[in-house]
């Protein structure tokens, strides 16, 4: 592992001996919100609101934002199940994506022959 500071070859979790860097640091609001990777929460009372939060199924507020938590829940659905939930689908998009492009096709041909008319 290397120092995420000046580079130099460091033994795992122990701190920089070169610039005594332990590479942990409370993160400014701009570099949460930016930041990709992993983090660990500094404030568990807000870790704990937001756990409860969603256990409840309820908002919650996160800094200036309000987030909204929603769970849904099909129960115990077997293979059988979701294999009919998918063939109705397809056979509804089957029927109606072929009639719905026919309607919008004969709409731009009226609107052509509209332009042309005039």
């Amino acid at each position: 592992m290397k120092c995420a500071k000046c580079g130099q070859p460091l033994e795992a979790d122990m701190p920089c001996p070169n610039c005594t860097d332990d590479n942990v640091r409370v993160m400014s609001r701009a570099e949460k919100d930016s930041y990709d990777g992993i983090t660990i929460e500094a404030d568990e009372n807000e870790a704990r609101r937001r756990e409860e939060a969603e256990q409840e199924g309820r908002a919650y507020q996160y800094g200036g934002q309000r987030v909204y938590v929603r769970h849904v829940n099909l129960g115990q659905i077997g293979w059988k199940a979701k294999l009919l939930v998918a063939l109705v689908g397809l056979g509804l998009s089957i029927f109606f994506l072929p009639l719905a492009l026919a309607f919008i096709s004969i709409a731009v041909v009226l609107w052509i022959l509209g332009k042309f008319i005039r």
